[in-house]
Parts: structure tokens; C-alpha cells; sequence
């Protein structure tokens, strides 16, 4: 295991990477997880996410893609109900001029 070439998801670039295995543990919330080393850069992913075969990590970057999609819509909806019980809670900002809101807006 450990210096095996191993293929792994990269939801950044939406592409199936390879590199070498350099450390495996568990974390903390008790999943297995590779370091890979690739190139320069070390990477510490779920180890049920890479595979030793292209085409599996290819569909695990499939199912990635699509899932964080939806983690993402869900945060944002979350998001909006909350900014919204807050507003009712607090009223609107006194200086809304310095929100992060008005600054993106100038971008």
C-alpha cells in the first residue's frame, strides 16, 4: 500500500488524479484516509474515495462532483433561512455599507 500508485478524485479540477500513497490513518471521525503525494503538493483524502483502477475513481469523482453540488444547494438554502430569521431578529445592519454584501457588490 504505502508508495503504491493510487487514482483519486480532484473536485477542484473535475479530473481523476494519480498519485503515490505516503501516510494512511484514520481520522478523528474514525474513516480511513491516505496522504498522497502528488508532484509537490500532499493531499489527505478519504481512502474510499481513491482507487488502484481509473475508471472506479472516475466514478467516485462522478458521484463527488454531483454530491458536493448538492451539499453546496443545501448550504445555500440554509444559508438564506437563516440570514432571513436573523434580519427578523436583529432588523437590518446599521452599517450596511460594510457588509461583506456591499463589498461584493462593488466587485
Amino acid at each position: 500500500m504505502l508508495g503504491n500508485n493510487i487514482y483519486y478524485p480532484d473536485d477542484d479540477d473535475k479530473t481523476v488524479k494519480c498519485g503515490k500513497i505516503v501516510g494512511y490513518t484514520i481520522n478523528e471521525e474514525g474513516f480511513a484516509v491516505y496522504t498522497i503525494k502528488d508532484g509537490e503538493k500532499y493531499i489527505v483524502l478519504h481512502a474510499a474515495l481513491c482507487s488502484d483502477d481509473e475508471k472506479a475513481a472516475a466514478e467516485h469523482l462522478k458521484k463527488m462532483v454531483e454530491t458536493n453540488r448538492l451539499i453546496k444547494e443545501i448550504q445555500n438554502e440554509a444559508n438564506d433561512k437563516i440570514d432571513a430569521l436573523l434580519l427578523e431578529l436583529r432588523g437590518s445592519p446599521e452599517y450596511e455599507h460594510l457588509t461583506i454584501k456591499a463589498e461584493k457588490k462593488k466587485a
